[in-house]
């Protein structure tokens, strides 16, 4: 019944939010650097912190990652690694500890973002989060990394 529930919850978009405390964010973000350092291949995190600790390090840029996985630090972990593994290798080592814009995409990857047909919808779901809706349109690309950043959600 409880997996039926949360199936539910999640397919409705209502929100299953931990209840946010200063000392669980205090905990959260000990332990979430913890677990990053207990993992044992993050060569583009270090690579990134090395360049700018403060975009790394950033408070309410770790908090997405906790929040994503709703306070699981272990998952937060891993998933902040991967994040920029995969920025390393569509972006670049220069590109590693900034916001990646529009203005970073070249031509192709331009005609790739813009050959989806998808947009924002004027509404949000029941969570509050604004709805995204996005059909691609299959072509075949030069190389893996434009594929890939296709998918991504760039702002």
């Amino acid at each position: 019944v409880a997996g039926r529930e949360k199936a539910y919850m999640d397919v409705h978009g209502i929100p299953d939010f931990a209840t946010e405390t200063p000392e669980l964010i205090h905990r959260s973000l000990l332990q979430f650097q913890h677990e990053i350092e207990m993992l044992p291949d993050k060569k583009a995190y270090d690579i990134a912190r090395r360049l700018d600790p403060t975009y790394v390090e950033d408070r309410d840029f770790r908090l997405a990652f906790l929040r994503c996985d709703k306070f699981d630090c272990q998952k937060a972990a891993l998933r902040i690694i991967r994040h920029f593994q995969m920025k390393l290798d569509l972006f670049g080592e220069d590109k590693l500890a900034m916001d990646i814009t529009q203005d970073d995409l070249d031509a192709e990857d331009m005609h790739a973002l813009y050959s989806s047909a998808g947009r924002f919808l004027n509404a949000y779901d029941s969570g509050g989060r604004i709805i995204n809706f996005l059909i691609g349109v299959p072509k075949v690309y030069t190389t893996d990394a434009v594929v890939s950043r296709r998918y991504l959600n760039l702002s």
